[in-house]
């Protein structure tokens, strides 16, 4: 998972510091990005995402992400899904 946690820390600046919360918080704005761009349909149903109360999509929160396909965006959620899977079984969550 080497490639996934340079992404993360990369775009996330707490990823030394909070792993579990810094993949789950860049997982939200893939999530987000695919959900308001491209339909709920497109978010993968095991992400079990659950669209947030704002009725529109900050840009600027998610700059990193926004401009990708949709096919890319899926990719980077489901190596974040592994990723944070891993996380939980090593008792690294809150």
């Amino acid at each position: 998972m080497g490639r996934i946690a340079t992404l993360i820390r990369e775009v996330e600046p707490d990823f030394p510091m909070d792993p579990y919360g810094s993949a789950m918080n860049l997982w939200f704005k893939v999530a987000e990005t695919i959900y308001h761009v491209h339909g709920y349909n497109a978010v993968p149903a095991s992400w079990e995402f659950s669209p947030g109360a704002a009725a529109r999509l900050d840009t600027d929160e998610v700059r990193e992400v926004y401009y990708l396909s949709v096919k890319h965006l899926v990719a980077i959620g489901n190596l974040l899904e592994r990723y944070v899977q891993q996380l939980k079984l090593a008792g690294k969550t809150y």
